[in-house]
């Protein structure tokens, strides 16, 4: 067993931040295109409103879910300081062979 003792900030604010626009973004839009075949809401959005809407509520899902996952990690990596980290089984495993073909020869 492994135990994750620290997690880089910059890294998880990235990733924090990526999804939470896309957790925010695909749901609205699978139901636009849901209402655009079904018709389940009888409000027509101009295009240029909806792409200015749609950027802005990724936008403010990117900053916001940055913020809270570096928090979140803050929070963590002080915490495995004192307490411990998660811990995690990993297995070793060989690489994979290559091919004679992939095998660069000078």
């Amino acid at each position: 067993m492994h135990t994750i003792k620290r997690i880089g900030i910059f890294s998880a604010v990235k990733m924090g931040a990526i999804l939470s626009a896309m957790l925010v973004i695909v749901p609205i839009m699978i139901f636009l295109i849901l209402n655009g075949m079904f018709k389940f809401w009888d409000v027509i959005i101009p295009p240029e409103l909806l792409i200015q809407t749609l950027a802005s509520t990724a936008f403010w899902a990117a900053i916001w879910g940055g913020i809270s996952t570096g928090v979140i990690v803050i929070i963590y990596n002080v915490s495995a300081h004192y307490f411990g980290g998660i811990q995690v089984e990993l297995h070793m495993q060989p690489p994979p062979r290559q091919r004679h073909e992939q095998v660069d020869i000078d």
